[in-house]
């Protein structure tokens, strides 16, 4: 099974026997099927490898989607198709943004807890600790 691919002029994949040809090809290709940017930071980038990266098992895996930044930094999935790429970059994305808004939302309702004085939650737990409080012991 061939290893090596390109893109023809229509950005359609095609195999490519000549290890040299390929080479020079992807040198120089623009290689990028979309790219999201989430937030400052945090991005979803979909390519084109020129690399089968099924190795042989399988259909060709020879996009990728790769995300950069916040909780599912370097997160990645691989496809056969650009039609599969791009519906794939569109499923990472969205799922990146539920990440996010999941994380942004779990810091905003910890920073809005006021954290208990530290002498109250001692004498509570002492309390159920022992039963016995400041005053009982006198």
């Amino acid at each position: 099974m061939p290893d090596y691919y390109i893109l023809d002029q229509d950005g359609n994949p095609v195999v490519c026997f000549d290890v040299r040809q390929w080479g020079e090809w992807f040198g120089k290709a623009e290689r990028k099927v979309d790219e999201t940017a989430i937030r400052a930071g945090i991005r979803v980038s979909t390519v084109f490898l020129g690399l089968d990266h099924a190795f042989g098992g399988g259909r060709p895996l020879i996009y990728e989607s790769l995300v950069f930044g916040g909780k599912l930094d370097q997160e990645m999935r691989r496809y056969s198709t650009k039609e599969e790429a791009l519906k794939g970059h569109e499923r990472l994305v969205k799922e990146v943004e539920a990440e996010e808004l999941t994380s942004q939302a779990v810091g905003k309702a910890v920073n809005a807890l006021d954290p208990p004085d530290v002498h109250e939650s001692w004498e509570h737990a002492r309390t159920l600790a022992i039963g016995e409080t400041d005053d009982q012991q006198e």
